[in-house]
Parts: structure tokens; sequence; C-alpha cells
């Protein structure tokens, strides 16, 4: 194991020792940036920082750990901005876009400036995957490997089919988050009646403007956590990420360790749960402040990330809902094609 960072004892759900390996987590940002921060070799980081499955509630996490300063250093200087949560607003899912970041990847190829090739082999990876009306075996495939091997004359030669099959986003992607109609549909169907909704997590994706179009009362809870994006989450303008929602949909931000005196039906958290070192005490917290949970999560179908603490499979939710004396509703299958699991846990009356 890597000396430096520190050794997880138990399960950080369940306190269980027994463990078994799971698959180790796949290259991406974060294990770029973090590598660099602790001076060490990346493929050596993915290496170490293994993932493992608790053989009691089935969570996956990681073995070893990163000091808070370290975790502090990625999300206020390396990664200071939350690049899913922007996108949303960014105005980048377009062909003319595209065309450009095809542009800025064959100069990043010519100097072999290999960050930037990562970069945009991710960037136009993720505006191809959020195409949906592209076929996935003619049309995407060829597309990923293009990106894949440098073949820019490839990328460049899509232009005429990008312009007639790239009209919105597919749902649940990054450049829509999570507004889809449908998910307020099942959480109004499932909570009924529902007259209060807050979110913790990312301020940009979710469903609080939508909830405040309805007439409920809605609430952002700002909460520190040393695992996510904090005060330097900003637009290019210096707009922190909660100012704009503030700003733009006139939402209340209250701090989640204050008593407020908020108390909501429903509390969204997207894919905030695997970022936090005490997943239990939060969710305790939770439903201190709430009679419900909104749960998004990624699939563990693929190697935990580097940046994520913990995976979460339904029976790890399952688990937890016990735990806690919930109901868990995980039937809403259309998130599912994103790569995503909803997971909403209702207090017992």
């Amino acid at each position: 194991m890597m000396t430096g960072i520190p050794l997880i004892e138990a399960c950080p759900l369940c306190g269980s020792t027994d463990h078994r390996q799971q698959p180790a987590s796949l290259p991406n940002l974060y294990s770029e940036k973090l590598a660099a921060l602790i001076d060490c070799n990346e493929s050596e980081l993915l290496g170490s920082v293994a993932n493992v499955q608790c053989c009691h509630c089935s969570l996956i996490y990681k073995r070893q750990w990163f000091a808070r300063q370290v975790l502090e250093q990625l999300f206020s200087a390396s990664v200071p901005s939350h690049p899913k949560g922007w996108d949303v607003l960014s105005g980048r899912f377009t062909p003319a876009n595209f065309q450009d970041e095809i542009h800025a990847y064959a100069q990043a190829i010519a100097i072999q400036q290999q960050e930037q090739i990562n970069r945009y082999c991710r960037s136009l990876s993720s505006i191809l995957a959020a195409i949906p009306e592209l076929d996935p075996s003619s049309e995407l495939k060829p597309l990923l490997e293009a990106i894949e091997h440098g073949d820019i004359e490839t990328l460049r030669a899509a232009d005429p089919l990008l312009q007639s099959r790239m009209h919105r986003p597919r749902p649940y992607s990054r450049f829509s988050g999570f507004s889809s109609p449908d998910l307020w549909d099942y959480l109004n169907h499932k909570l009924s009646p529902l007259k209060s909704y807050a979110e913790v997590g990312c301020p940009l994706w979710g469903l609080l403007p939508t909830a405040q179009q309805h007439g409920l009362e809605v609430a952002y809870f700002k909460r520190p956590e040393p695992n996510y994006w904090a005060q330097g989450c900003r637009s290019d303008a210096g707009v922190h990420c909660s100012q704009h929602l503030q700003h733009h949909s006139h939402v209340p931000l209250l701090n989640w360790d204050d008593d407020s005196g908020f108390r909501s039906d429903a509390i969204g958290a997207f894919q905030y749960l695997d970022h936090l070192e005490n997943p239990l005490g939060f969710m305790d917290a939770l439903f201190q402040r709430s009679r419900s949970a909104v749960i998004i999560l990624d699939a563990v179908d693929q190697p935990v990330a580097i940046q994520h603490f913990t995976g979460w499979s339904e029976a790890t939710v399952r688990w937890l809902a016990e735990r806690l004396r919930c109901q868990l509703h995980a039937d809403f299958s259309s998130i599912e094609v994103s790569g995503n699991h909803l997971y909403l846990l209702v207090q017992d009356s």
C-alpha cells in the first residue's frame, strides 16, 4: 500500500472489518490531479488506493483514503469548480462547440501536451455520449474510437451528422442534470402531497427551480465536506454556484449545521452520498430535516472512481433503509440508461 495515505480499518457504513477486493479505479481527471498533489505516478496511485467491498453491508469503499488537506487542495485548487454542475449551464452541447473542441484537441496533439489531450478526450466523449439520437454501434462507437486514437479528420467529417442529430442532451447526462419532468412527476406521485423540497450538494443541476415554479417551499442547504466542491466553485465571471442559484431562482440558502427550522417533505442529494466520509451520520442528520431522501448514485457496474470514497449497490441501499427504518423505492427505471440509479427513502409513519 502507498505510504502517506491513511488506511481505513473498517467499513465506514456498518463498521465491519471483513471485505473483499474490487476492481481498481480507472484513470480520470481526479486521479491525474491527486497523483500530482501527492507527487506520485498515476498508475501507482490507482493500484494502491484500492476499492474493497464490505462482506456485511456490501458497501464498496476505499481501503486507503486521502488526508483532509489533500482533499481540500483537490477541491479548492486542482479542480475548484464542479465540471458536471456547470456543464448544465455551459452551452457546450452544440455542434459548433464540438468543432471548437476538436480544434483544441488537435493543437494539444500537435505539441504533445498530455494533460490537455486527456482533457479533450474526456470532454469530446462526454458530448457524444449525451446525444440520444446517435446509433450506439454504427455512429457513436466509431466516433469514440476516433477520439481515442486522435483521428481528427474523422471527427471533423462528423459535423453534418452532428448538425442533424444534436438537439437536446440525453436526460440525466452532464448537460441536462437531474431536472427531468419525469423525475419530478415520479416524486410527486410517491410523496403526494409534496409541499416543500430542499437539496444538498451541487446547486446547479437539480429540481429546486422546478419545485419553486410549482409553488413549493424550497431551500438549498450549504454543507461543508472536504471531499466536495466549496468556495472555489465559481463561473468564469466569478459567481459562486450557490449564488447563481439564489440570483436566478431566489432559493433561500441555509447552513446545514444551523437549526434553521426548515423541515421538508424531501431532500435531494444527487451524486453526493458517495463522496462522504460518514454517510450514515449524514443520513441520520438528513432525516432530522426531512421525511424522505431522494438519492441519486452512479451504478457500480464500473469500478468506483478515485474521487468517490464509496460505491453503492441496491443491496447496500436496502441495508441502509433497514438501518434507518425507511421504505425504499428503487423503481425509477428511466434514469438507468444514463448510468445512474435513483433511490427514494421514506421514513415510516
